[in-house]
């Protein structure tokens, strides 16, 4: 805040400005923008966020909605792949640099993902973080559903792939997840050319899932595929679906292929 010559970013602003965005509220008298209050050089690949700012205008840079500054495809001119320089968890994160971990910009719920104090996941957002980091999927990591999700959101991330399976069969989720009676509702995942589709893709022999609902929603995927997991060699416990599944081949409605074991669980779902 000021008086005048104020921006998210820069007051003013009289030098070359590269691949920066910000997204603060912004409030003064007179030559006030989202990014920049007064520009007299370049401002190039540089964004605000028109939601939390304040301000629909800047002296420079493009303004973008909230949504749209969770978007990797709105940040033209950053380089999310080479070094890369920037990362973003679709949907749900602004661009964050490598040295920035996710629990800086994502942190989840108290715990430290033992047994006794279990990661905990109350938001879409938490979930859309364990589905993108394999590191998570380990041996003796626990989690736990602390509140309902509403998952429908799911329908349009990943350029309308939807949800990312958690675990694959070169990283399975050799985890805990406890769903402690909790439902996740609305879930999309639509991956008709890949194989292992669910909330979990792929899981490993000593991995525990347990006490969840999964209401509603539509999961599609080739072979191997559920609405809970696309291929489960271990116990599942007091578990069900509602929700669509289809695919190819080895699919079903709460599990697509099970040489593990089931119990207490149903599904209702088409499949």
């Amino acid at each position: 805040s000021g008086t005048s010559d104020v921006g998210g970013l820069v007051g003013f602003n009289g030098a070359a400005t590269t691949s920066c965005y910000s997204t603060g509220a912004v409030s003064g008298t007179s030559d006030v923008g989202g990014l920049a209050g007064v520009n007299t050089s370049t401002i190039t690949s540089c964004y605000w966020d028109t939601d939390t700012s304040g301000h629909p205008s800047s002296a420079g840079g493009t303004g973008k909605t909230t949504p749209e500054m969770k978007q990797q495809s709105t940040f033209v001119g950053f380089d999310f792949t080479t070094t890369p320089e920037w990362v973003l968890l679709e949907g749900f994160s602004y661009p964050y640099l490598p040295w920035q971990t996710i629990d800086d910009v994502l942190p989840y719920g108290a715990g430290n993902g033992t047994s006794g104090a279990p990661y905990e996941v109350s938001t879409l957002a938490l979930l859309a973080r364990l589905s993108a980091m394999p590191s998570e999927w380990g041996a003796g990591i626990y989690f736990a559903l602390t509140a309902d999700i509403d998952a429908s959101d799911t329908s349009a991330l990943n350029s309308g792939l939807g949800f990312s399976p958690i675990g694959n069969p070169t990283t399975p989720f050799q985890g805990s997840f406890e769903g402690n009676g909790h439902i996740i509702s609305g879930l999309s995942i639509n991956r008709p050319s890949q194989d292992f589709v669910g909330l979990f893709g792929y899981v490993d022999s000593g991995a525990i899932i347990q006490n969840i609902g999964l209401e509603g929603g539509s999961v599609t995927g080739r072979n191997y595929v559920g609405a809970l997991i696309g291929y489960n060699p271990t116990t599942i416990t007091s578990c069900y679906s509602t929700g669509t599944v289809s695919g190819g081949s080895s699919v079903g409605g709460l599990v697509g292929y099970n040489p593990g074991t089931t119990t207490s669980s149903y599904s209702t779902g088409a499949v």
